[in-house]
């Protein structure tokens, strides 16, 4: 089946998989057959059906963990909190490795805090901005734990698209991976301000 899709396509966006760091650690069989064995799948049909397609591998920051410096260059350690982090991370070096050992090209481009149209918002696992923003639709608070001075690069989708897009064919990135962001850090508490903006009367709560 994955053959027949890959056999005729000269780029290929690997964005399949579960997303929620949470679950991951209490469900981590099936997220290591989705996350780990379905790229492997992707990986088999391109060497024996496709060897000249490019693959981008939609890999993440939690491949980082717990932080040791800012800015996060691609060289930062690996520091994993979650087994989701750690199938993220497993997944780049599948892709070098069939970079390295079949020729296939391949880029890993390790994402921020993605938000925007289409995004699960049913729940808080998912993605955080979303998240609020439905609780700001819901006429809810949004709660703010701590000072709420902790920094993320939050990028809007079709910046990421875009992004993505331009790798296709750029040259010399062919087993390279790549922070994928804004570059800019932004305070949690500042994220939840500017939806409290955008959705007047919404409240936004700090809790020590």
């Amino acid at each position: 089946m994955v053959r027949s899709l890959i056999s005729d396509k000269d780029l290929i966006f690997s964005l399949a998989g579960q997303v929620s760091y949470i679950d991951s650690n209490t469900n981590p069989l099936l997220y290591l057959d989705i996350n780990c064995n379905g790229h492997l799948q992707v990986f088999e049909a391109c060497r024996q059906a496709n060897i000249k397609a490019r693959l981008i591998f939609a890999s993440s920051r939690f491949v980082y963990g717990k932080i040791d410096f800012n800015p996060v260059d691609e060289g930062h350690p690996f520091n994993c909190l979650s087994i989701y982090g750690i199938h993220k991370m497993a997944g780049e070096k599948y892709y070098r490795f069939y970079h390295d050992a079949y020729d296939l090209e391949t880029v890993s481009v390790r994402i921020a805090n993605p938000f925007g149209p289409r995004q699960q918002m049913h729940h808080s696992k998912y993605g955080i901005v979303n998240w609020f923003i439905r609780l700001a639709l819901e006429s809810k608070p949004l709660t703010i734990y701590g000072n709420g001075q902790q920094c993320r690069d939050y990028i809007f989708v079709e910046d990421l698209a875009e992004a993505m897009l331009a790798l296709g064919p750029a040259p010399g990135t062919s087993g390279h991976v790549y922070n994928l962001g804004t570059g800019t850090a932004t305070p949690f508490i500042d994220m939840a301000k500017l939806v409290s903006e955008a959705v007047p009367s919404t409240q936004v709560l700090q809790v020590d």
